[in-house]
């Protein structure tokens, strides 16, 4: 079944640089079959273990690589650019993701 353009993917391995903006333009490098204004990167957060970045993003429509009948949720995309990564992108993380970043200073910890 193919997925409807609503689905929320994460988007792991982004360089430690990206923001939303570079975000979506390395997922139009990696899809080629979507443009700028078709990606919506919902958000981006550091992942202090890997020094990488993760980014929630939807697509207005859905790219034909995540349009698979087989029940594949989870996919590699190869892409070009700033400090560029081995992209991976699924939608099955259950909305299980940082979300943003928190300025430690800005919040108590008891």
């Amino acid at each position: 079944m193919a997925r409807q353009a609503s689905t929320v993917y994460r988007v792991r391995n982004l360089p430690s640089i990206a923001t939303k903006a570079s975000a979506a333009e390395l997922l139009v490098n990696g899809l080629g079959d979507v443009t700028a204004d078709e990606v919506e990167v919902c958000s981006v957060a550091d992942q202090k273990i890997n020094a990488t970045r993760t980014a929630t993003v939807m697509f207005k429509k859905t790219p034909r690589r995540f349009q698979s009948e087989d029940g594949t949720q989870q996919w590699v995309l190869s892409c070009e650019g700033d400090g560029a990564n081995l992209l991976i992108v699924d939608s099955n993380f259950f909305g299980l993701t940082p979300l943003n970043e928190v300025d430690e200073a800005q919040h108590q910890f008891k």
